[in-house]
């Protein structure tokens, strides 16, 4: 009987999809855009080695085939979650320094450019924009949002839903390559690039299992997650403007926000905001040979455009997860332990751009996590992972079995992220 159900399910899967691509509008492909993935804390902090483990809410946006495993309704409340690039720390730590040392100098001397007395203070902006030039200036904040996951048909099926909203601001300075003798008149001609990205996305799974109880094939989950998703986007990259624009505030005001009578900068940026809209979808596996070991593979995007002219470029992960005191049948109450890793092909989506990928560990992600207490009133979880060569760690705290707070340190091919978060788990 449960061959039949797994039959019938995977027909109405195909039909599905089949009917839903029919439907879809004929799309022309200009380019390729990152998806912005939604990055939960814990995936995070274990190096995205996540696809196979996926047994909480984070499973609707890595392998929605996880949400079988969970076998009880569940809902997250995420008021607020925001995240530093490593890089702004740095600055602020240094700034008061650069003003005593740079700044006061340079705004108290009657000739900046020329006065041998700020000698001394030039060369040092000189080095700290040189600087500036390496660094990631970023920001991101992710506003009210939920997961829910519904288990249904005596917990063979499950129904996933979620709803956030992301943003992301960034800024970085560019060589603009005009040779000038002097150092400071080559600085004013670098570029100041800024981006700031919002996107909301709705995404709905679905996910069935079968217990098959065989000689290691224990049984077998199966999911697919659908997005809506909006996205805008405010930003310099197309006509970027230089350090020496800000020197004349009303004209660089005049030249980069070119407003209207009795129009403010806010009105200015929101109409010329780039909206977009589109879709994505994934389709993900995870096999338990037996109690301890899942194997997991995914594919993200396999279907996505935004805007009509730009694609989602598809990512597929295979992942692998263990956990030893399952796998030795020892019964723990004080801690779990699980170990995972995943082989993947990244596109960039934490940068909203490509990168230039050219070594095993660009495709390898690990992690290994410890729960001390789990499910008990107090509950702690560590956490330690490799993503692409980088080092992530993070820690959370459950109290009452529904405030959840979380931190966790993110890096990748882009920057270093410092991420905390606080949500209602019930």
């Amino acid at each position: 009987m449960s061959y039949q159900k797994l039959a019938a399910f995977l027909r109405l899967t195909v039909l599905g999809f089949s009917i839903f691509f029919l439907c879809l509008p004929g799309l022309v492909s200009a380019g390729e855009t990152p998806l912005f993935l939604y990055r939960g804390l814990r995936p995070a902090s274990l190096g995205n080695a996540y696809e196979a483990i996926a047994n909480d809410l984070s499973a609707i946006h890595y392998n929605p085939a996880g949400l079988t495993q969970i076998n009880k309704f569940s809902f997250q409340l995420l008021p607020i979650r925001g995240g530093i690039t490593q890089d702004i720390f740095d600055q602020a730590l240094s700034m008061e320094n650069f003003l005593d040392d740079v700044v006061s100098p340079l705004t108290n001397s009657a000739n900046p450019l020329f006065d041998p007395t700020v000698a001394s203070a030039r060369s040092k902006l000189v080095e700290e924009v040189g600087n500036l030039s390496s660094k990631h200036l970023g920001v991101n904040i992710d506003f009210l949002g939920f997961s829910l996951s519904v288990p249904m048909v005596d917990k063979q099926m499950a129904l996933g839903l979620s709803l956030y909203f992301q943003t992301l601001t960034e800024f970085r300075l560019a060589k603009k390559g005009v040779p000038w003798p002097d150092p400071i008149l080559q600085m004013l001609d670098d570029e100041i690039i800024y981006r700031s990205v919002g996107q909301g996305a709705l995404a709905t799974s679905l996910a069935y299992h079968v217990d098959l109880n065989q000689p290691f094939l224990k049984s077998v989950h199966f999911g697919t997650t659908a997005r809506l998703i909006g996205r805008g986007e405010f930003s310099d990259v197309d006509d970027p403007f230089t350090i020496s624009d800000l020197l004349n505030p009303k004209q660089f005001t005049e030249e980069y926000f070119d407003l209207g009578p009795n129009q403010s900068v806010a009105d200015f940026i929101q109409e010329n905001i780039d909206r977009k809209f589109g879709y994505s979808i994934d389709f993900g596996t995870i096999v338990i040979p037996f109690d301890g070991l899942n194997l997991g593979v995914v594919g993200r995007n396999l279907v996505g455009a935004i805007g009509g002219e730009e694609t989602f470029p598809p990512n597929v992960a295979i992942s692998m997860a263990v956990r030893p005191l399952n796998l030795l049948k020892k019964t723990n109450t004080l801690l779990d332990m699980t170990l995972a890793a995943t082989y993947d092909d990244p596109n960039g989506d934490d940068a909203l751009g490509g990168y230039a990928l050219d070594q095993l560990s660009d495709n390898l992600h690990l992690g290994a996590e410890v729960r001390l207490l789990p499910d008990q009133f107090i509950e702690a979880g560590l956490r330690v992972g490799n993503n692409q060569g980088f080092l992530t760690m993070g820690g959370d705290l459950r109290l009452l079995k529904f405030i959840h707070l979380e931190i966790a340190r993110y890096s990748n091919l882009q920057s270093d992220w410092w991420i905390g978060a606080a949500s209602l788990d019930f």
